[in-house]
């Protein structure tokens, strides 16, 4: 067999198995250092914004009930 072909082999096997090995310390990993997923997290600041948007447009209209500004 040639030497190149030793080398190729070796280097693939190395990948494989290197693969393997980071799958297994991946799996043992806990969940719960994972933050939430962007776009959730995007939309719950948005439903707090409009929240507090909806809250001083309330405080506003009781302040001034005749609704002139």
């Amino acid at each position: 067999m040639n030497l190149t072909a030793l080398l190729i082999i070796l280097v693939v096997l190395g990948v494989i198995v290197g693969n393997i090995l980071l799958l297994k310390h991946t799996a043992k990993m806990p969940m719960k250092k994972i933050t939430l997923d962007p776009v959730e997290k995007a939309k719950a600041q948005r439903q707090k914004e409009l929240e507090q948007q909806t809250a001083e447009q309330q405080s506003t209209e009781q302040a001034d009930p005749s609704g002139k500004h």
